[in-house]
């Protein structure tokens, strides 16, 4: 997992010298099935990381899209991905703002990915 957890310190999500606990977190929710890595050929793109915290809500601790990926629908993929792992999951709720200024946003799945 030190790729995946290098991937989020390089987006600014954790600092340096948290390699080793990222890479702790990321292979618990790998066992848990709630992380989800999307890569081509110049590596990972996209990774989100989440919580079910009830049988209908899924809850988004990190995600993290690679520059030149961002605006092109990944973060869809992501969830497209995670709740097919959770097919219960009818909510999902992100965290939003930094430090002492952060809030929630929760959306239903179906507003999120239409088929």
């Amino acid at each position: 997992m030190e790729k995946e957890a290098q991937f989020l310190i390089d987006n600014k999500l954790y600092k340096q010298d948290q390699l080793q606990l990222v890479s702790d977190l990321l292979e618990g929710h790998e066992r848990w099935n709630t992380l989800t890595v999307l890569k081509d050929l110049k590596g990972i793109y996209g990774l989100a990381r989440w919580n079910v915290e009830t049988i209908e809500l899924a809850h988004v601790i990190d995600v993290a899209i690679r520059k030149d990926k961002r605006r092109t629908k990944v973060l869809k993929q992501l969830i497209k991905l995670g709740i097919n792992k959770f097919p219960a999951v009818k909510y999902i709720r992100f965290e939003r703002g930094f430090k002492k200024k952060k809030h929630f946003r929760t959306l239903a799945i179906n507003k999120i990915i239409k088929e």
